[in-house]
């Protein structure tokens, strides 16, 4: 395979790249550093990708040096490359890409990255792009990117974009972002998020959010997604409350229980009220009078003390996915 890199034909030379990283063949290295150098565009990617695959640091000066190239998916390629490679001294040619690039995808993939690189400049710029990039994909891969990093540093720029950024999708990656950081600093936009964003997927993840946070007591506008006409919404609310554990939210989770239709909000309800304490007795017991088999189960469940559930668990995902 490796005699292949030198094919006088270039699907013979790209095909021959593709299969040394499959194989992740260390002893490819140095030719496929060579192969950055093809006059095939198609090979050079296949290259940077393979020595992105293969995971030897060694690669990483030779991938800084196709940066430059004139086609994207070389830089692209490239770019990945460096994000696999994990390799902190890259950091400032991310970020040059991240800042300069004149291609959208080559700039997200920058942040992915960067995203790879716990380091302090590699937060700042991420933090910059959320706030300027013109591409909506660029500005979701630096929020997914800033929660990777896990630093609470950036949570007023994830604040900014999860209140402001015109991109529902930028919106919700950024409210996901908070919740993953887990910084009760966010607690109040959150909130207000929940309360007046008119996106419910934005909305559903500020709910999680706040359970993820864990305040201490339930925001108000927390209480009040219970009445939220998204079912999503609405089940992430309660799943929240049930983290949180406030005994002052009991009362308005039973007066939602009584009127809410889908199964599994019903659910999130009650172990909400079985976290909150001795205050929410009577109504569970109330509910094993219920037509609905599974409120029958999930109130003896909780009566009996079994807070293992089973109960629903709404994940919520970022959008961007975390592999350009």
């Amino acid at each position: 395979l490796i005699k292949r890199l030198e094919a006088p034909t270039a699907p013979g030379r790209h095909s021959a790249a593709l299969a040394l990283g499959l194989m992740a063949a260390r002893e490819a290295v140095e030719p496929l550093m060579r192969a950055l150098r093809d006059p095939s565009a198609d090979v050079r990617a296949n290259a940077a990708w393979a020595l992105g695959r293969i995971d030897d640091k060694s690669a990483a000066k030779a991938l800084e040096g196709v940066l430059g190239d004139q086609h994207p998916e070389v830089r692209a390629a490239a770019v990945v490359a460096l994000g696999r490679l994990e390799n902190k001294e890259s950091v400032e040619a991310l970020l040059k890409i991240l800042r300069e690039d004149p291609s959208p995808e080559v700039r997200r993939v920058a942040a992915w990255s960067l995203g790879q690189l716990d380091d302090r400049s590699a937060r700042t710029g991420l933090a910059t792009a959320l706030r300027s990039d013109k591409s909506e994909d660029v500005r979701e891969m630096c929020a997914w990117a800033l929660a990777e990093l896990g630093s609470r540093e950036s949570v007023e720029a994830l604040t900014a974009a999860m209140k402001s950024d015109e991109s529902a999708e930028v919106r919700e990656t950024a409210t996901w972002a908070l919740g993953e950081l887990g910084d009760r600093k966010a607690t109040d936009a959150l909130a207000e998020v929940l309360g007046t964003d008119k996106e419910p997927d934005v909305r559903g993840v500020a709910a999680w959010a706040l359970g993820q946070i864990d305040p201490g007591r339930a925001p108000a506008n927390l209480v009040k997604a219970l009445q939220d006409t998204d079912d999503d919404v609405r089940l992430k609310a309660a799943w929240a409350l049930s983290q949180i554990a406030d005994p002052d939210a009991a009362p308005a989770v039973a007066t939602a229980l009584k009127t809410e239709k889908r199964e599994r909000v019903r659910q999130a309800e009650i172990r909400a009220l079985l976290q909150a304490g001795d205050e929410s007795e009577p109504v569970l017991r109330d509910l094993l009078e219920s037509k609905d088999a599974k409120v029958r189960e999930m109130a003896v469940r909780a009566l009996a003390g079994r807070r293992s559930g089973p109960w629903p668990w709404p994940w919520p995902w970022p959008r961007p996915r975390p592999t350009p």
